[in-house]
């Protein structure tokens, strides 16, 4: 690999190392599926030590460029799932639209009597909630775990309906809402046990949580949500039509 380090650069080497082979995955030097050298080839090669050349593939994994499979090597991640930071459609029916499978596998669902801060939000006078966790599957690969609450005021024997499917089209079908508008912010995280074993992914592996309240028609609140992505699977986009608070 043609990468070239200044060890009297004030840049400590390993970020110049992960600098380089990020610009040439920008660059398209490098595609997706393509392995990159092991970390004794890499640290022969630059005349580094391994510990430097593996800091630099950790900051790839954490970036979400690349991905390391167990017993096999780091390779550069495969195309991006480009969502809407303010999707209102649902994943459903996006991820449909692009051509891919989706299946849903709903993990747990309860009711919570009292959660102040998210009654708040869905200005739901301090009553019963409904949790929802569900791992969602693009082409049997396990890519996003979700975390919805319902007012279960506003939706009454919602909690008895099959989660397996669209959230939004039970919200349309039988309670005739239709989401309208969102309110969305991203945080990056890493891995934890759950996300780890339910994303197959490594511990500490590059997560983006979008943290999202959706309204409906006329302007209420009816969820409130938390999905964790796979960083090396999905990248966001804004573009929300105008709606005059």
């Amino acid at each position: 690999m043609d990468i070239k380090v200044s060890k009297n650069s004030m840049v400590p080497i390993y970020y110049q190392i992960q600098d380089q082979i990020r610009e040439k995955i920008e660059n398209e030097e490098l595609i997706p599926g393509t392995k990159l050298p092991s970390e004794r080839e890499l640290s022969s090669e630059l005349d580094v030590n391994r510990a430097t050349v593996r800091k630099a593939m950790r900051g790839l994994i954490t970036e979400g460029l690349c991905t390391k499979k167990v017993g096999k090597g780091i390779y550069i991640d495969d195309e991006k799932i480009t969502m809407n930071l303010h999707n209102t459609s649902g994943t459903t029916s996006f991820i449909n639209k692009l051509g891919l499978k989706i299946e849903t596998n709903l993990i747990s669902k309860k009711i919570i009597d009292i959660d102040k801060k998210i009654n708040t939000i869905l200005d739901n006078e301090d009553n019963k909630l409904l949790y929802i966790k569900r791992v969602r599957y693009i082409n049997d690969e396990p890519l996003m775990l979700e975390k919805t609450y319902l007012p279960l005021k506003r939706f009454e024997g919602i909690e008895n309906k099959d989660f397996n499917q669209s959230l939004y089209k039970i919200l349309e079908d039988k309670f005739n809402v239709h989401p309208n508008f969102a309110r969305a912010t991203l945080n990056v995280k890493t891995a934890k046990d759950e996300e780890s074993q339910l994303l197959n992914l490594q511990l500490n592996s590059a997560l983006i949580e979008k943290e999202v309240t959706v309204f409906d028609q006329n302007r209420l609140p009816i969820e409130y949500n938390k999905t964790y992505y796979r960083s090396d699977k999905f990248s966001f986009t804004i573009n929300s039509k105008y709606c005059d608070e």
